[in-house]
């Protein structure tokens, strides 16, 4: 399957203009060589920063709503719901949580592939090595990666709501 098919069908719902473009990188490679690098390198650019600003809002909103949920779970009173009812809200709740993390760790994992893809098709079509003659923009060491979302929040996450079930 070609790349620019499988990311169309993996794209999560409401997210589509946050992902790299792939597509319009790569139309900006068949321009003229001349200028065709310097354009490219533009618009990598611009990309990787619309990129770098999406993961930042995101980590911003999990953060913002974890320590709510959090907050929300230890101090609300049942009111007059019952024990058992209120458990798996907050379980559910949990859940949800697990959800978005899951869907921003997809979303990293894209976005690395078609950062990866994009530049591979660059060297191809220029015969070089985009990396060591140009060098990648500084945003791009600044993008958290799917392992990063795995080990620092999803995990612990994971575990989270696994030991709520246990308990509820």
């Amino acid at each position: 399957m070609k790349f620019a098919k499988k990311l169309q069908e993996e794209l999560e719902q409401g997210w589509n203009g946050q992902y790299l473009d792939y597509k319009a990188l790569k139309k900006v490679m068949k321009g003229s060589e001349g200028e065709v690098m310097r354009d490219f390198c533009d618009a990598l650019s611009a990309e990787l920063h619309k990129v770098h600003d999406f993961m930042r809002h995101q980590q911003e909103t999990l953060q913002d709503q974890l320590p709510g949920m959090l907050l929300e779970e230890t101090s609300q009173p049942s009111r007059g719901r019952s024990r058992a009812s209120s458990e798996t809200g907050e379980v559910e709740k949990c859940a949800v949580m697990v959800r978005k993390i899951e869907s921003f760790r997809h979303y990293s994992d894209l976005t690395f592939e078609a950062m990866r893809k994009i530049i591979k098709k660059f060297d191809k079509r220029f015969h070089c090595r985009f990396q060591e003659t140009i060098g990648m923009p500084a945003t791009a060491q600044q993008l958290v990666t799917a392992e990063d979302i795995s080990l620092r929040v999803l995990q612990p996450a994971h575990e989270c709501l696994r030991q709520m079930r246990v308990y509820s």
